[in-house]
């Protein structure tokens, strides 16, 4: 999961060091709480739910002033801060969910979809699709990013920054990131489920759809699904799964079961048994590569779409695809710094379930920064213009240079 990416970065032009040459994580300086520069100027709440939402966002994000023009994800938020700030806003007596604050990452956007009748009555607007564009400019072509590992597609608002003006991109969101809501288990359902989610914002004509992680091997159960609905298919690194990968998977998914058992007992303990059942949560942090201060009693994490995505990861034997596809391999691969598949057998992997050819392209960076750096931005955002213009030609009949 994208939650361990720090929301906030802090430039120095050296590191404190110990006698002995060590990091010194003591001197290091704490992030600041004032508002960052941004491209709009500050406007103060002017309605009571805008000042409850810009001091829920204030108080989520460590921030003294946040004004209704502000992107959420701008200030520093991501997927986790994400779904605390939806526990906050629901304490505050505001029926949000989080589709919502996604589609509606600023103060006065979202204040203006929860005082609407609709919302107050206990509608929601539903569907997993969110636009992660500025706007959803219909002479362009779209692009849908498939969420990885939990859930949120937060982490392509880079990538739909970076192609703004080109495509119209959104996100297709896993089910159950609202408390209350079941996520789905098996790729092949789930893959069923994000069709009928994209053709009700394309209802038709191919898709060009990207995947990272979790969400690239999605894309291609997609393209398993119904190749001649693709126009492309952009896969991020997805994992390697297999019967000899099963029990790594499922180990995974024990750890979130049990944590969520434990949040779900907890609800009803006080005094020490709380205190000890919230420091259990805790210690299952490193597991779970979120960070430990996340993990509270108080705030409701999506653990069950997280032990739902690793299961479905566990039980997932992938077919072969005729659909025309592009891999992109990390230096998590190439150098085999991460906990899969060496290279050579990753590569062979995915080329087997594609006979009718992948195009395999290197990428710079870790895993973890395939959609986040700038140089990794402009690979994938060039391997997205190159499919759609390559796509246009096939279909057209034109044969494109080389």
């Amino acid at each position: 999961p994208d939650y361990m990416i720090p929301a906030t970065y802090i430039t120095l032009d050296q590191l404190p060091l110990t006698p002995n040459g060590k990091i010194d994580t003591k001197a290091l300086p704490a992030p600041g709480s004032e508002r960052p520069d941004l491209a709009n100027a500050y406007t103060a709440p002017r309605t009571d739910t805008e000042r409850a939402l810009a001091g829920t966002w204030a108080d989520v994000l460590g921030i003294e002033t946040v004004g209704i023009h502000d992107n959420f994800f701008a200030l520093g938020g991501q997927s986790i801060s994400a779904v605390r700030m939806m526990s906050r806003i629901r304490e505050a007596g505001l029926p949000v969910a989080l589709q919502q604050i996604m589609r509606h990452p600023t103060v006065a956007g979202l204040a203006a979809v929860l005082d609407a009748p609709e919302v107050k009555a206990g509608t929601g607007p539903g569907g997993l699709v969110v636009l992660l564009s500025s706007e959803d400019d219909p002479a362009l072509p779209r692009l849908f990013c498939v969420h990885p590992g939990g859930g949120s597609t937060h982490p392509y608002r880079g990538l739909a920054q970076r192609l703004a003006g080109a495509f119209t991109v959104y996100g297709v969101q896993a089910p159950g990131l609202n408390e209350g809501e079941s996520p789905l288990v098996g790729f092949e359902a789930v893959a069923e489920r994000y069709w009928r989610e994209i053709r009700r914002v394309q209802p038709e004509g191919p898709c060009t759809i990207l995947g990272w992680s979790t969400g690239a091997v999605i894309a291609h159960a997609m393209g398993v699904c119904d190749p001649q609905a693709v126009a492309a298919l952009l896969l991020l690194e997805p994992a390697v799964t297999g019967d000899d990968q099963q029990d790594r998977f499922q180990r995974h998914a024990e750890v979130y079961r049990r944590v969520n058992d434990l949040w779900r007992l907890g609800q009803d303990q006080t005094g020490d048994q709380r205190v000890a059942t919230e420091g259990e949560m805790k210690r299952l942090a490193p597991e779970m590569n979120i960070e430990e201060s996340a993990i509270t009693l108080d705030e409701w994490l999506p653990y069950a779409v997280l032990e739902a995505e690793v299961r479905s990861l566990a039980a997932y034997r992938p077919e072969g695809s005729a659909a025309p596809a592009t891999l992109f391999v990390s230096d998590t691969v190439r150098h085999g710094s991460g906990d899969e598949v060496p290279q050579a057998r990753y590569v062979a992997h995915w080329k087997g379930l594609y006979p009718l050819g992948l195009d395999v392209r290197p990428i710079p960076g870790r895993h973890m920064e395939m959609v986040k750096g700038e140089e990794q931005l402009s690979v994938v955002a060039a391997a997205v213009r190159e499919a759609v213009t390559d796509g246009a030609g096939r279909e057209a009949g034109v044969l494109l240079p080389a």
